[in-house]
């Protein structure tokens, strides 16, 4: 009788244990769905190109817009005028900007519109048409609303978070365009004497079926502390392969991009980018939703969500 006795209350040990773990481990994975930031994408990419100042662009901005504001998010129009050289052509030009919370602010970041032409097409005579821009701007918007969500659904925010969605980042190189004007824009109107900013993560081509972000050298010189904490958390998140290809046991960055990110960096404010650059479509006509994984989708998302909450920025409800 004290075997079975001893033998239930084992059963009874093992069962109360498994169900710890199971709840714990559901609670750590995060909250973040790849899924549901692939619904996003597909959402944003039935509106067409982007590109700056299009009616396209215009409807995919108000759409995300009320998205966010049906979150309960805090949404803000920042319109410009494009003028170039002061001459014939006027291109307006519209960031998007989401806040939830109070406090110092945490930016999150990158650009929604798509180039003008697929200048690196294969085919030369698709190079005059626009890129789709599935991860090339789409990725950007389908992490950033999946994040919305799961932060006002399922934390309380410490900071005040901020999402920026730049427009006019995605033409460099085909005049008289260059690229983040956007979000050069937004910093040279911010006030950072009035502004907390406590850092920024700007994200850029991060849906690659095939995914790849390594280090990037410019935020590891002007953010060598933030660049630390994301990319050791990518570790012990179990995204080593995906965010350090190379098994460095020290940060080495692989390439240097001129990104959103540097906007902010040359006023002070440290910041960071992750990218997937080594992306065959990249400003191709080929740049579509079959391209992106909901899984690579989901490892950016989870990262960002985990570190917001390992720096305090959130708190689970």
């Amino acid at each position: 009788m004290k075997i079975v006795r001893r033998y239930a209350t084992l059963l009874l040990l093992s069962a109360l244990l498994i169900a710890i773990y199971s709840v714990y481990s559901q609670d750590a994975s995060g909250y973040f769905s790849g899924e549901q930031a692939l619904e996003r994408i597909a959402e944003h990419l039935e509106f067409g190109p982007r590109t700056t100042g299009s009616a396209e662009s215009i409807r995919a901005g108000d759409a995300m817009i009320e998205y966010l504001q049906d979150l309960g998010w805090e949404t803000t129009e920042d319109w410009h005028t494009l003028d170039f050289d002061n001459g014939p052509l006027l291109v307006p030009a519209r960031n998007i900007i989401a806040n939830y919370g109070s406090g110092p602010t945490v930016i999150l970041g990158g650009h929604y519109d798509t180039r003008v032409y697929a200048d690196q097409d294969p085919d030369p005579e698709k190079r005059k048409e626009r890129a789709p821009g599935a991860n090339d701007g789409g990725s950007t918007v389908g992490v950033l609303m999946e994040l919305a969500r799961v932060i006002s659904e399922n934390y309380l925010p410490n900071n005040e978070i901020r999402l920026i969605f730049f427009d006019a980042e995605d033409n460099p190189n085909i005049p008289p365009w260059r690229i983040s004007i956007g979000a050069d824009l937004y910093v040279d109107n911010l006030n950072l004497e009035e502004e907390d900013i406590r850092y920024g993560i700007m994200i850029d081509m991060v849906g690659d079926q095939n995914q790849i972000i390594p280090v990037e050298g410019y935020s590891l010189k002007a953010a060598p502390e933030l660049t630390a904490g994301l990319w050791t958390l990518a570790e012990e998140l179990g995204y080593g392969e995906q965010f350090n290809p190379d098994g460095n046991e020290e940060l080495i960055a692989r390439y240097s991009i001129t990104d959103d990110h540097l906007s902010f960096q040359r006023v002070g404010i440290p910041a960071v980018l992750l990218i997937d650059f080594d992306y065959p479509y990249w400003h191709t006509t080929q740049d579509t939703l079959d391209k992106l994984s909901a899984d690579s989708l989901e490892r950016v998302g989870r990262l960002l969500e985990a570190y917001l909450e390992q720096d305090g920025a959130i708190t689970r409800k």
